[in-house]
């Protein structure tokens, strides 16, 4: 088997985690969950309470706010079994990379981020798996009126893009209800 990629998409409370928890549970496989955001707040806390309590207990969960590749690579490097890898979520990832990382240019958070998005799709397409990728559309939102938001929407829509072209299917989540936009 040849990894595959599914794209789920959708704005903020969209459902979007939800559909794709149930496309993991429902694959068969052994499912690993790729975590990316962190506990920074109280808000931040809840919703990562909300996530662990949904999630089946055999669930593999892995924490990586950064190197989610190499996340991967690493747990997966000597499985032969059927895999569903669930990584939750690019908006976090990028978030991340932003935060993290105060004084780079946008043109640097964009090498870093294009890098390894790029080394993320050629992970997920040599492992036996499916890879469901859950982020965040923005671009039915306002242009930010703050300098590191609108790097954020920039950002995550050139990410989307990227990771769009190279999926096998993408689902696009508006208020629960899945429209397939690529399969």
């Amino acid at each position: 088997m040849v990894g595959k990629i599914r794209l789920v998409i959708g704005g903020i409370r969209s459902g979007k985690s939800n559909h794709a928890e149930l496309l993991a549970a429902n694959s068969g496989n052994q499912v690993i969950y790729l975590a990316t955001g962190k506990d920074t707040d109280e808000a931040m806390r809840n919703r990562i309470i909300l996530h662990k309590q949904r999630r089946p207990s055999n669930w593999i969960t892995l924490e990586e706010a950064l190197t989610i590749g190499d996340a991967i690579s690493e747990f997966t490097m000597n499985s032969n079994n059927p895999l569903t890898i669930l990584i939750d979520s690019l908006d976090f990832w990028i978030t991340n990379r932003l935060l993290d990382h105060p004084n780079a240019t946008y043109e640097e958070h964009e090498t870093w981020l294009t890098d390894h998005i790029t080394q993320l799709i050629i992970t997920c397409n040599q492992q036996v798996a499916e890879t469901i990728i859950v982020t965040s559309e923005v671009g039915k939102s306002l242009v930010s009126e703050h300098q590191l938001g609108r790097w954020f929407q920039d950002l995550i829509g050139t990410i989307n893009q990227i990771i769009s072209a190279s999926s096998d299917t993408v689902d696009y989540i508006v208020a629960g209800n899945v429209l397939n936009l690529k399969s």
